[in-house]
């Protein structure tokens, strides 16, 4: 991937940004912008990612775990070999979102590569347990026809910031507004346990239900689907046939 890709730029009154697209090599020439004004001028249902960034991140985030920038802890053993789940959220924003988007001026993943913002189509909600591989791969898979955008906490609020300060009213909250503005709600479910054990992600929930919106739930592409089903089709005329 060329590391010359063509930057974002926003100027206004508070904001003047001018962002690479960011692959490894980039990292350390972000020019810092002001976060706090940015998040200000651009409202949340555009805080956004797409498929691409996406794909990037997962590349970017195994680049890190090989060169050992994202290390296990105490809270996330994970295997630095495994290529099918991966480190999970908390371990994600601790050693790779936090530090890059504070360089670059604290603004949220999704703001340091679109500062113009991305209007919302799909609300992404999970519960941070599972492995960054295993979240992207679900939702790549998943991924709803027609959505272009998607908002997902972990990259589109600004994690640098007061987060329970965000979301101190919920019906104002961040996650409100974004879902509010989309079309498809995506429930990434994970080995751990159920993500509503989380209490945000009920409310989530409940709103996307009032709201109507179109719920889904994300899953892994299956390995050799056609070999499968060709095989089943055989089995099935063998028996047939006997």
């Amino acid at each position: 991937q060329a590391n010359s890709a063509r930057g974002h730029e926003l100027s206004s009154s508070g904001a003047s940004c001018s962002m690479p697209a960011i692959v490894s090599e980039d990292l350390h020439r972000v020019t810092p912008c002001d976060g706090a004004a940015l998040h200000r001028q651009v409202p949340p249902q555009r805080w956004c990612v797409t498929r691409a960034d996406l794909r990037q991140l997962r590349a970017l985030v195994r680049q890190h775990v090989a060169s050992g920038k994202i290390t296990p802890t105490e809270r996330d053993r994970f295997d630095a070999n495994d290529s099918v789940f991966g480190p999970n959220m908390y371990t994600v924003t601790e050693q790779l979102i936090k530090p890059t988007t504070r360089r670059a001026g604290s603004m949220s993943w999704a703001l340091m590569l679109h500062p113009e913002g991305l209007e919302c189509d799909l609300f992404v909600t999970h519960a941070w347990a599972e492995g960054i591989y295993e979240f992207i791969d679900k939702v790549l898979n998943s991924w709803p026809r027609g959505a272009r955008h998607a908002y997902c906490c972990m990259l589109s609020n600004p994690q640098n910031f007061d987060i329970a300060a965000l979301i101190s009213s919920p019906k104002e909250s961040p996650f409100a507004k974004a879902l509010e503005a989309s079309n498809f709600m995506l429930v990434v479910p994970n080995r751990h346990g159920s993500i509503y054990s989380r209490i945000w992600c009920a409310y989530e929930a409940f709103l996307a239900y009032s709201q109507n919106k179109m719920i889904s739930t994300a899953s892994l592409p299956v390995r050799r689907l056609w070999q499968n089903v060709l095989m089943a089709v055989m089995m099935t005329g063998l028996g047939f046939s006997l």
